[in-house]
């Protein structure tokens, strides 16, 4: 069963109401979460910050109007209900006012730098220079991937079962390949900057990329491809490559691989063949061949190397936590 916010907040004004801090953690190698209850006076000012990434959950109680500004970015202000979701990337302060009353249900899920920094790298979104990549603070998440993961991990803090800890690793694990996706998307910004700066066939290029990435587990030719961007197929190649630097059959590729590579890392129970199956590839055989030839390695190899970085190392190059 999915977990909600409704039974979270349940389960939690089951406890002492009056313990304005009853709480329920978890901790696993890479992060930690957090199930509690505070206090929330009429006017409240909070200061937060963490040396590992935190996002948190509102599943209870709220504000009439909060104010919250996030490290350097512009102050955001608005209503917060159960449901409401914000991100702070690590060594990053929270400055926020809430105008509320009651308690405040919540959920905080830390998530190590090094964590972060292994999907991060091994999907090709490093920073410059080989160091930790910048995340994006982000006051009103509204992925609903991320808010259905952060609830199934505040109802698995709450429960323990057996197994807990492997299963909030995994389920922090996919939580992380969601935050790189929404937070750090420089391939993304570099091709959006670049289709900008280029000539009026920009737009039907976005359009065949679009494609692509939200069909990758088709066989895509360069003709469906064509029509989808309104072109000949013969025209769109040649603009294709002018848009973009690569040709389409090689820009599929590349994008296959770069998903592939985080369904790798955030599935690991996932068979080859299924991997296989979701990027495109008609047999594990062929998805392992091309796999082996753009990265180096075997998908086995490459998702074993993962499993040893998530642990709490990062790789050379960045700040690793201590």
């Amino acid at each position: 069963m999915i977990a909600s916010p409704e039974r979270l907040r349940d389960d939690l004004e089951d406890r002492d109401e009056r313990a304005a801090s009853a709480q329920f953690t978890a901790i696993w190698p890479t992060g930690r979460a957090e199930l509690g209850i505070s206090a929330c006076p009429r006017t409240t000012e909070f200061i937060f910050s963490s040396e590992d990434h935190c996002l948190v959950f509102l599943i209870g109680g709220g504000a009439e109007r909060a104010e919250m500004r996030i490290g350097e970015g512009a102050a955001a202000s608005s209503s917060i209900r159960p449901g409401s979701a914000w991100f702070i990337p690590a060594g990053q302060t929270v400055r926020s006012t809430w105008r509320s009353s009651g308690l405040l249900r919540y959920i905080r899920i830390f998530l190590s730098p090094a964590s972060v920094c292994a999907v991060a790298r091994v999907s090709g979104w490093e920073s410059v220079g080989g160091g930790q990549p910048d995340l994006v603070a982000d006051p009103d998440i509204r992925n609903p991937e991320i808010l259905r993961i952060a609830a199934e991990i505040g109802e698995e803090t709450r429960r323990q079962g057996k197994g807990y800890q492997a299963y909030l690793r995994g389920l922090a694990q996919c939580l992380v390949v969601q935050l790189v996706r929404d937070q750090i998307r420089p391939r993304q910004r570099d091709c959006d900057d670049c289709i900008a700066r280029r000539g009026p066939n920009a737009w039907r290029i976005r359009r065949a990329i679009e494609a692509m990435e939200a069909r990758i587990s088709e066989s895509l030719s360069i003709d469906e491809l064509s029509r989808v961007a309104g072109l000949s197929p013969f025209h769109f190649s040649r603009q294709f490559k002018l848009e973009t630097g690569r040709a389409p059959n090689r820009y599929l590729v590349e994008i296959r691989i770069e998903r592939a590579k985080l369904l790798l890392v955030a599935n690991l129970d996932w068979p080859l063949p299924m991997i296989a199956e979701a990027v495109g590839y008609r047999s594990a055989s062929q998805f392992s061949a091309v796999f082996r030839r753009e990265t180096g390695r075997s998908p086995g190899a490459f998702r074993q190397g993962v499993q040893a970085l998530s642990v709490g190392t990062c790789l050379p190059g960045s700040l690793s936590r201590g």
